[in-house]
């Protein structure tokens, strides 16, 4: 078994057809399977074997795709590098993942990145910045295309890295298994078919646009689209000249073109929207289903479940509701405390169970332990089932924040804030925002005799972290407040009544 299958096999059945668009690049399926398969020999010939690890630090274009191909073909374990988090992330998680390459562009190592090229038995490759078939033909020509190596269903595919309790990225082992049974879910739930033109322009390095939108897309032998982010003019101008069916967004974007005055006629191709990455507020999907007359299919998934779960629904759509279990996968609600089931529309721990439950995190048995329990997996997430199997979210049961789908885990942000000089103590917490999920705030408190140093330590941040980490509210307190326990008491600050 091998996820890039998918590719070969829409390499045999409709060689011809687009397989990829990004500007004005197109690859049909042979091309990709044929260049996929000559960068795989290229990566053997560079000693990589089955189950090494390989880095990828690459921008949304085909590069990625292509790298991420070739990797799986080769046998080895991708490794996807957000391009948005800073320097000592990137070498926490090259250090933890211990890659033989790393495989990224030139502008995505301007400035210095330890251990990318330093770190013993990991050396940093750079690959074209737009990948079109012309720039990779110097690094594949004369070399033979490989097909996918045989793997184990239950062999790690890629590692995915989450923020978890330590506020330190974890690296959620993907196997096989998980991702061909996620994605061929997909395809069944959203009715995905090789007529489809599927406007890809969530980041490549994230479980979403990764599994849930390219792999589930090249399963049903779909035209992705791809573009290097979201703008909303550019979306707007290619689902009309790409003629895009198919558009898979976060709930900010959809508000974003609401607020926007997007006419039906600008989306007059589209078939299908879907919605994922944090909750949808029930006032958007009112308003875009009163102007568009098409609802937002919303699902609900981590990425330690590859990350499809949940789906509302081909069948019959319940507004405020993430839907039901897909195939083949449970899930419950549970007393936090003593994991008993809770009765339908009693609300506890949402866990899951199924074949797209990843296979631990590596080199992390204790955290693994920590959220597995006889193949359940613990979200953390606060929600119930309701008497017809639909689930609906309610809080959730950490402190982990959503910010437009990206997880920020305050302790993280803490431990920056408190490398400030002058910041003797700090608390990080979030309050609700109808667009981006999350927004992430902090109050600290200053050394005697400073002053708040609010811009500065928002520049400080920002060196130090993900752009959607820095905290966007920053607040003076004389203290921080904490139970009998020394925890800091975040919902109480998050509801404004500390």
């Amino acid at each position: 078994m091998n996820i890039v299958e998918h590719v070969e096999r829409g390499a045999r059945l409709c060689p011809e057809r687009v397989a990829l668009r990004a500007g004005d690049t197109t690859w049909t399926y042979a091309d990709l399977d044929d260049t996929a398969g000559r960068l795989g020999a290229w990566l053997r010939s560079e000693g990589v074997t089955e189950g090494d690890r390989v880095a990828l630090r690459l921008p949304n274009t085909p590069s990625f795709v292509l790298a991420f191909l070739a990797v799986l073909k080769a046998g080895a374990v991708a490794v996807p590098l957000s391009t948005r988090i800073a320097v000592d992330e990137v070498e926490h998680i090259l250090g933890d993942s211990t890659p033989v390459l790393l495989l990224t562009t030139a502008s995505l190592t301007a400035g210095p990145v330890p251990g990318a090229g330093e770190r013993p038995g990991c050396r940093r490759v750079l690959l074209p910045e737009r990948g079109d078939r012309a720039d990779f033909a110097a690094l594949v020509e004369n070399r033979t295309a490989i097909t996918a190596a045989d793997r184990a269903p239950d062999d790690p595919a890629m590692l995915v890295y989450t923020s978890g309790t330590t506020g330190r990225p974890k690296g959620a082992v993907l196997t096989h298994h998980n991702v061909v049974s996620n994605t061929r879910a997909k395809v069944r739930c959203t009715g995905l078919t090789g007529a489809d033109r599927v406007l890809l322009f969530l980041p490549l390095y994230h479980c979403y646009g990764l599994n849930a939108v390219l792999n589930a897309s090249f399963a049903a032998h779909a035209t992705v689209v791809l573009l290097p982010g979201f703008d909303r003019g550019r979306c707007l101008g290619a689902i009309k000249d790409e003629r895009v069916t198919a558009v898979f967004a976060v709930p900010s974007v959809y508000r974003v073109l609401l607020d926007a005055l997007v006419a039906p006629e600008d989306l007059a191709g589209v078939r299908y929207f879907m919605s994922a990455g944090a909750p949808l507020p029930i006032t958007t999907q009112q308003a875009w289903r009163d102007r568009f007359g098409l609802v937002i299919n919303e699902a609900y998934g981590l990425t330690e479940t590859s990350p499809f779960a949940c789906y509302n629904h081909e069948r019959r759509h319940k507004v405020g509701s993430v839907g039901s279990p897909i195939e083949d996968v449970e899930i419950r609600a549970v007393d936090p405390v003593s994991g008993e089931p809770r009765p339908a529309n009693a609300t506890g721990e949402l866990v899951v169970r199924g074949p797209n439950v990843m296979a631990g995190y590596w080199n992390d048995p204790r955290a693994t332990a920590a959220v597995l329990t006889d193949g359940w997996f613990h979200t953390g997430d606060l929600g119930f089932v309701d008497d017809e199997g639909y689930v609906f979210l309610v809080d959730r049961l950490n402190d982990l924040l959503i910010v437009d789908g990206h997880n920020v885990y305050p302790g993280e942000v803490e431990r920056v804030l408190l490398e400030h000089p002058d910041i003797v103590d700090a608390v990080v917490y979030g309050r609700r925002h109808e667009v981006v999920g999350d927004v992430v705030c902090a109050g600290v408190v200053v050394r005697p005799g400073a002053s708040p140093p609010h811009e500065q330590l928002r520049a400080f941040c920002a060196a130090r972290l993900a752009s959607f980490k820095v905290p966007r509210v920053l607040t003076a307190l004389d203290q921080v407040p904490r139970n009998a326990t020394g925890k800091p008491l975040r919902r109480s600050l998050s509801q404004g009544i500390a």
